[in-house]
């Protein structure tokens, strides 16, 4: 009896794939036609590379693992990829629709660069003019005071997180913080204020509670 039942439990899955097998060869699942959103012209291979690599596949493939997939190799760049499908008696059009991450300040970890948006999120991507720079030891650390730092640099052009002080510039003045941990509320609205009445000073310390200009 259990062998017969074992038989028919593998028949009834060969069954199951040779049908899959079979329906996926239907003409009418056949990619016809991509149209693509959001991509530039200089990331267009890799994402040609992957689609002739996917086949029609892509037509199965949930939507959250062609984004997973995608965004890794352009660097995690992409806030969200939606993928459309609209099916017809020719084939399968797919509407790839491709939202890139906003960077808000540029990320320098010894030679790396990279870029972060306002949630923290760091990717690679082709760097703008005019962001503010985080200088930091490695990833981990940003990761651990990103909100901190990203309001920093908010404020200023050069962020600099060092061991035992956080260095701050903006034009031609540096401010000097205490290290990120002890870096509050206060400190940051400190820094905010200085910054806005633009004092006339190369350095000024905001590690002590009465703040030192040195011109």
């Amino acid at each position: 009896m259990r062998g017969v039942l074992g038989t028919i439990f593998l028949t009834i899955i060969i069954a199951v794939y040779i049908a899959s097998f079979l329906v996926a060869k239907l003409p009418f699942l056949e990619v016809k036609m991509y149209i693509v959103v959001g991509v530039r012209e200089d990331e267009r291979r890799v994402l040609e590379d992957y689609l002739a690599l996917l086949g029609r596949k892509i037509v199965f493939l949930p939507e959250k693992m062609i984004f997973n997939e995608l965004n890794k190799k352009f660097g995690n760049r992409f806030k969200y990829i939606n993928v459309d499908r609209e099916f017809t008696r020719e084939g399968v059009l797919i509407n790839l629709s491709f939202e890139r991450r906003k960077p808000v300040a540029i990320v320098k970890v010894g030679e790396g660069v990279y870029l972060i948006d306002k949630e923290g999120v760091v990717f690679i991507d082709s760097i703008p003019p005019n962001l503010p720079i985080i200088r930091v030891k490695d990833l981990n650390e940003l990761k651990s005071v990103g909100n901190k730092v990203l309001r920093i640099a908010t404020l200023a052009d050069d962020v600099a997180i060092l061991p035992d002080k956080v260095i701050v510039q903006k034009n031609k003045t540096k401010y000097i913080l205490p290290k990120i941990e002890l870096i509050g509320e206060r400190e940051l609205k400190v820094l905010e204020y200085v910054i806005h009445q633009n004092f006339d000073a190369n350095t000024i310390d905001l590690r002590y509670k009465n703040f030192i200009l040195l011109r």
